[in-house]
């Protein structure tokens, strides 16, 4: 008797011989193949890249900003105030005010949102992966689920990169090229799909 798994956690045979690496055909005749380490190296920066312009572009609109402050009392005296700056002064003459802004927290929250939200949307994945041709999916090629989404992309940035890229350099050496972040949360990273068909006439 075999075992049942739920859709997506089981996975299909690891086939050799397919063009452009190693793949999987599933029962309904997907040839699944996987995306490879340099391939899903260069949608990182490609993704990266864009990451860094939008940040670069938000900074543009929250770089420090002047302003005169009229002081209150017997003698007139103005202070000059910065926007996201770490110094504050109280003496009566131009100093920087302190208006501190966690900028870093945000970006971490938009970059986590970016990767999370496409990677589980009809997409199937960031726009990195989309002009190189990849896609995230679960184990049988399907679409992932929001929660899946998260907790790879979770492992993926506090685990797999932080720790020696460990996690990441796995793609390069598992028969699924599977990072340990693909591997926690049971999903594939695919380059291209075919349809496989069967003649039955000899």
């Amino acid at each position: 008797m075999s075992d049942s798994l739920p859709p997506g956690w089981g996975a299909p045979p690891v086939q050799t011989g397919i063009i452009g690496g190693a793949g999987s055909l599933t029962p309904d005749g997907r040839m699944l193949a996987y995306a490879g380490f340099w391939v899903r190296t260069a949608a990182a920066v490609l993704d990266y890249f864009l990451l860094s312009v939008v940040s670069l572009v938000v900074g543009i609109f929250t770089l420090p900003t002047v302003r005169l402050e009229e002081w209150q009392g017997d003698t007139p005296s103005y202070q000059v105030a910065f926007r996201d700056t770490d110094f504050s002064s109280s003496f009566h003459m131009p100093w920087p005010h302190v208006e501190v802004h966690d900028t870093g927290t945000h970006f971490l929250l938009f970059q986590l949102l970016y990767f999370v939200l496409l990677e589980a949307s009809p997409l199937r994945g960031t726009l990195g992966k989309l002009v190189l041709g990849l896609r995230v999916s679960d184990l049988m090629g399907n679409r992932i689920s929001l929660l899946r989404s998260l907790v790879r992309n979770l492992v993926k940035m506090f685990v797999s990169f932080p720790v020696l890229f460990i996690g990441v350099i796995m793609v390069a050496f598992t028969p699924r090229k599977q990072g340990l972040h693909d591997m926690v949360a049971r999903t594939l990273v695919l380059r291209r799909e075919r349809i496989v068909r069967f003649d039955g006439a000899g």
